[in-house]
């Protein structure tokens, strides 16, 4: 797995822009069945965050130390793969050929918002 990621920060926003590719990999049926191996494309996530905090927001003195907003967005471009194949019968050499394949897909884009309090 590789990450790169591109960030700014000044007092109170932070911003943040990742890219994740997770390599080829394969996935084994652990059965007697053929083909036993199926290799699994690169993957890659593209992911967005934002952080803004508001330090003693009651003022000096006050019981609320901070509060931090947060936002962001995995899986910006809503890609999906596939990260995991069970062949069903011997003569599934890829996902879908028989009826009783297994697959398993990565979720999609997802949002996420969220607010902390510091006491």
């Amino acid at each position: 797995m590789e990450t790169l990621g591109l960030f700014y920060s000044d007092d109170a926003l932070k911003l943040g822009i990742t890219e994740k590719r997770v390599g080829p990999q394969y996935t084994n049926n652990n059965v007697t069945l053929a083909p036993d191996w199926y290799q699994v494309q690169t993957m890659y996530f593209t992911n967005l965050s934002a952080n803004y905090t508001i330090k003693n927001p009651g003022g000096e003195g006050g019981g609320l130390k901070a509060i931090k907003f947060r936002a962001g967005v995995d899986n910006l471009f809503n890609r999906t793969y596939i990260y995991n194949f069970t062949n069903g019968t011997a003569t599934s050499a890829s996902p879908g050929q028989a009826v009783n394949d297994t697959i398993s897909v990565t979720s999609g884009r997802a949002l996420y918002i969220g607010a902390t309090a510091s006491f």
